[in-house]
């Protein structure tokens, strides 16, 4: 639904929960109970697996992802 959605150029949001539920680990690259512009979605095969892609926008424009598929990311 989503790939759908991109496809067609609809505005799309998503968001964090407010709170860490029991047994997640915690993160400083998203921001808790905070508003993302979702602004593309990819899927694709790497290395044998279907990986899924995001790509959200901070409308506060810092706190940016540094893990794994980030601008930084090898």
């Amino acid at each position: 639904m989503i790939k759908n959605c991109d496809r067609r150029d609809f505005i799309m949001c998503a968001s964090s929960n407010a709170f860490w539920a029991e047994g997640e680990k915690a993160t400083e690259d998203i921001v808790l109970g905070h508003a993302y512009s979702l602004l593309a979605v990819n899927e694709f095969e790497h290395k044998g697996k279907t990986v899924k892609l995001v790509k959200l926008r901070n409308p506060w424009g810092y706190r940016e992802w540094k893990g794994a598929w980030s601008d930084g990311s090898s």
